[in-house]
Protein backbone atom coordinates (compact mmCIF):
# COMPACT_ATOMS: atom_id res chain seq x y z
CA UNK A 1 0.00 0.00 0.00
CA UNK A 2 1.29 3.46 -0.90
CA UNK A 3 -0.17 6.76 0.23
CA UNK A 4 1.03 10.15 -0.93
CA UNK A 5 1.50 12.75 1.76
CA UNK A 6 2.36 16.44 1.48
CA UNK A 7 5.81 17.77 0.70
CA UNK A 8 7.34 14.86 -1.22
CA UNK A 9 6.46 12.42 1.54
CA UNK A 10 5.02 8.95 1.01
CA UNK A 11 4.00 6.09 3.26
CA UNK A 12 4.81 2.60 1.99
CA UNK A 13 3.44 -0.43 3.81
CA UNK A 14 3.73 -4.13 3.19
CA UNK A 15 1.49 -6.56 5.07
CA UNK A 16 2.04 -10.25 4.71
CA UNK A 17 -0.06 -13.20 5.71
CA UNK A 18 0.50 -15.71 8.49
CA UNK A 19 3.34 -17.30 6.51
CA UNK A 20 5.19 -14.07 5.66
CA UNK A 21 8.41 -13.36 7.53
CA UNK A 22 9.33 -9.89 8.74
CA UNK A 23 12.41 -10.06 6.50
CA UNK A 24 10.12 -10.47 3.48
CA UNK A 25 7.85 -7.59 4.55
CA UNK A 26 10.79 -5.25 5.07
CA UNK A 27 12.54 -6.26 1.85
CA UNK A 28 9.46 -5.69 -0.30
CA UNK A 29 8.62 -2.35 1.35
CA UNK A 30 12.15 -1.03 0.91
CA UNK A 31 12.27 -2.24 -2.69
CA UNK A 32 8.94 -0.51 -3.41
CA UNK A 33 10.24 2.66 -1.75
CA UNK A 34 13.22 2.65 -4.13
CA UNK A 35 10.92 2.06 -7.14
CA UNK A 36 8.55 4.84 -6.05
CA UNK A 37 11.48 7.23 -5.64
CA UNK A 38 12.72 6.59 -9.18
CA UNK A 39 9.21 6.65 -10.69
CA UNK A 40 8.77 10.16 -9.29
CA UNK A 41 12.07 11.40 -10.75
CA UNK A 42 14.02 11.45 -7.48
CA UNK A 43 17.41 9.95 -6.65
CA UNK A 44 17.07 8.84 -3.06
CA UNK A 45 14.88 8.77 -0.01
CA UNK A 46 15.08 9.34 3.70
CA UNK A 47 13.20 7.16 6.15
CA UNK A 48 11.38 9.61 8.39
CA UNK A 49 9.64 6.96 10.46
CA UNK A 50 9.11 3.24 10.35
CA UNK A 51 6.89 0.73 12.08
CA UNK A 52 7.94 -2.86 12.34
CA UNK A 53 5.55 -5.61 13.37
CA UNK A 54 7.60 -8.80 13.41
CA UNK A 55 6.11 -12.14 12.63
CA UNK A 56 5.05 -14.32 15.50
CA UNK A 57 2.90 -17.29 16.39
CA UNK A 58 -0.39 -15.65 15.44
CA UNK A 59 0.76 -12.30 14.06
CA UNK A 60 1.06 -11.08 10.52
CA UNK A 61 4.43 -9.54 9.66
CA UNK A 62 4.20 -5.99 8.39
CA UNK A 63 6.56 -3.12 7.73
CA UNK A 64 5.50 0.47 7.21
CA UNK A 65 7.75 3.40 6.44
CA UNK A 66 7.22 7.08 5.84
CA UNK A 67 9.78 8.40 3.35
CA UNK A 68 10.84 11.80 2.05
CA UNK A 69 12.03 11.78 -1.57
CA UNK A 70 15.43 13.37 -2.26
CA UNK A 71 17.24 14.82 -5.26
CA UNK A 72 21.01 14.95 -5.62
CA UNK A 73 23.11 16.17 -3.95
CA UNK A 74 22.63 14.08 -0.81
CA UNK A 75 24.80 11.59 0.98
CA UNK A 76 23.50 8.04 1.35
CA UNK A 77 23.64 7.15 5.03
CA UNK A 78 21.92 3.84 5.73
CA UNK A 79 19.84 2.90 7.62
CA UNK A 80 18.03 6.25 7.20
CA UNK A 81 19.08 7.74 3.82
CA UNK A 82 19.30 5.57 0.71
CA UNK A 83 20.37 5.96 -2.90
CA UNK A 84 17.32 4.49 -4.65
CA UNK A 85 19.19 2.90 -7.57
CA UNK A 86 21.79 1.25 -5.31
CA UNK A 87 19.18 -0.07 -2.87
CA UNK A 88 16.98 -1.38 -5.66
CA UNK A 89 19.97 -3.18 -7.21
CA UNK A 90 20.91 -4.71 -3.84
CA UNK A 91 17.36 -5.98 -3.22
CA UNK A 92 16.49 -7.12 -6.75
CA UNK A 93 17.98 -10.62 -6.43
CA UNK A 94 15.77 -11.27 -3.38
CA UNK A 95 12.59 -9.69 -4.72
CA UNK A 96 12.79 -11.10 -8.25
CA UNK A 97 14.86 -14.21 -7.58
CA UNK A 98 14.29 -17.63 -6.09
CA UNK A 99 12.04 -17.75 -3.02
CA UNK A 100 12.41 -19.88 0.08
CA UNK A 101 9.86 -21.32 2.52
CA UNK A 102 6.24 -20.33 1.82
CA UNK A 103 7.28 -17.86 -0.90
CA UNK A 104 9.38 -15.69 1.40
CA UNK A 105 12.59 -14.02 0.33
CA UNK A 106 15.54 -16.18 1.24
CA UNK A 107 17.46 -15.14 4.36
CA UNK A 108 20.23 -12.76 3.42
CA UNK A 109 22.76 -10.32 4.82
CA UNK A 110 21.39 -6.81 5.25
CA UNK A 111 24.54 -4.85 4.36
CA UNK A 112 22.36 -2.30 2.57
CA UNK A 113 20.83 -1.35 5.97
CA UNK A 114 24.21 -0.67 7.61
CA UNK A 115 26.26 2.50 7.46
CA UNK A 116 29.48 2.30 5.46
CA UNK A 117 32.24 0.55 7.34
CA UNK A 118 29.96 -1.51 9.54
CA UNK A 119 30.38 -5.24 9.10
CA UNK A 120 28.08 -8.14 9.55
CA UNK A 121 28.72 -10.76 12.20
CA UNK A 122 28.01 -13.48 9.62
Amino acid sequence: MISGLRGGMFRVRFDGNIFTTFETAQTYALYRSAELTQENGFDGFEIVSETQDPDGADRVASYSTQIRLLKQPFKAAPPKVFDAAALKAALEPYVLGKKCDNGNVCPHDHDYRRASGQRSDK
